[in-house]
């Protein structure tokens, strides 16, 4: 999964650059508060790669 944590690091916050429009408030504080933005990585992290992998 380290390898896939990667590709996904860069999607992540390239797709919360293109949404900021839409919710502005909401993605600032994922982003700038502490804790927040790898919480909110690690989870969706796991569960896109469960859908992607889901044998392994």
């Amino acid at each position: 999964m380290e390898n896939f944590r990667y590709a996904f690091e860069e999607v992540f916050l390239q797709k919360g650059i293109d949404r900021m429009g839409l919710n502005e408030e909401l993605l600032a504080r994922i982003f700038n508060v502490s804790g927040v933005r790898s919480a909110v990585s690690e989870w969706m992290l796991g569960e896109v790669y469960k859908s992607i992998c889901p044998l392994l």
